[in-house]
């Protein structure tokens, strides 16, 4: 990125789009893309920052949903766990032996565990990609701004 922000500093547009032709970067697709226009604005750009996002941020919404649904999946084993308690000691006229109940308890402890478990893990790679979206994301609103700025010192 400091190389296509150098060129533009020092004017070379036409080197920054040939070098990125060549660069599928994210830094060079949005070289390429501006440069190729005939007109570009600051909300070109924000668009094409914009179009760029699902590629940067491409594990978010599955990290997201399986942070979110392993616990409520934990959960429901849990009620299912107790409920299947309940349903052992409902039949029972007087439950002498704490082993009937312990499966359903067990079941209860097991998936709650289970669930959070899974959040937590996944927690930290969502936490991982999410910091380099946001650090890319930077990048490219810096490199915007030099093509904003190269695009005012050559009109």
């Amino acid at each position: 990125m400091h190389t296509y922000i150098a060129m533009l500093a020092k004017g070379s547009r036409e080197q920054a789009q040939t070098d990125s032709e060549r660069d599928r970067s994210l830094e060079g697709l949005l070289v390429h893309r501006s440069l190729r226009t005939s007109v570009f604005n600051e909300s070109v750009l924000i668009g094409q920052i914009e179009s760029l996002r699902p590629v940067i941020e491409r594990f978010a919404p599955t990290l997201g949903t399986i942070i979110a649904a392993a616990p409520l999946l934990g959960i429901l084993g849990t009620v299912t766990g107790i409920i299947q308690s309940f349903d052992l000691l409902g039949e029972a006229a007087s439950v002498s032996d704490p082993t009937i109940v312990a499966g359903g308890i067990a079941e209860a402890l097991y998936t709650t565990a289970f669930g959070l478990s899974i959040a937590l893990v996944t927690l930290f790679p969502h936490v991982y990609f999410k910091s380099r979206a946001d650090r890319a994301l930077g990048r490219l609103e810096t490199l915007a701004g030099a093509l904003l700025d190269s695009q005012h010192s050559s009109e």
